[in-house]
C-alpha cells in the first residue's frame, strides 16, 4: 500500500496550498481563537453563525506535548520506527506531525521543535517537525 496522499477539500485547500509552498498556516476564528485541524466551521461557534475561520501564517515553532514511537507502520512507504507527536505551537494551538531528522528514541516531551515540510509526492508536501535542539524547553 502506498503512502496516503491528502486530497484537499473546500475547508482545507488553503492549508495544503500553503504547505506546498513551505508555509504553515492555521485557522483562526472570528473570536481570535486558533484551531487545528482545518474545518469548515469555528469550534467556538456551536451555532455556526459566524463566518468560516480564516487562515493565518504561524511561526512553526513549538514544544512537544506528547510523543509516540511507532514500531510497526501501517504503510510500507512510511518506514518504522518513527516518532509521531502532538506539538503545541507558540501560538497556543496543537497539531500532530512526524518528528524527522533524528532517531525516534531521541524525542522527548518538552523539546522545542520547528516546522519543516516533507515532499510526499510531486507537488504535495506535508508539515513535519525537526528538533530545534536537544535541550528541553523551559
Amino acid at each position: 500500500m502506498d503512502r496516503p496522499i491528502p486530497i484537499p477539500c473546500a475547508h482545507d485547500k488553503v492549508f495544503w496550498e500553503a504547505a506546498s509552498e513551505d508555509r504553515l498556516v492555521v485557522q483562526k476564528t472570528a473570536n481570535g481563537r486558533w484551531q487545528s485541524y482545518p474545518r469548515g466551521h469555528a469550534l467556538d461557534d456551536p451555532m455556526k453563525q459566524d463566518a468560516a475561520p480564516g487562515f493565518e501564517a504561524v511561526a512553526g515553532t513549538g514544544i512537544i506535548e506528547s510523543v509516540s514511537v511507532v514500531h510497526r507502520s501501517f504503510y510500507p512507504a512510511i518506514p518504522a520506527p518513527y516518532a509521531f507527536a502532538v506539538v503545541r505551537l507558540d501560538e497556543g494551538v496543537c497539531m500532530t506531525g512526524h518528528i524527522v531528522d533524528c532517531q525516534p528514541t531521541e524525542v522527548r516531551i518538552g523539546q522545542a521543535v520547528t516546522a519543516t515540510f516533507a515532499e510526499i509526492s510531486p507537488g504535495t508536501k506535508i508539515p513535519v517537525f525537526k528538533l530545534a535542539d536537544m535541550r528541553l524547553a523551559k
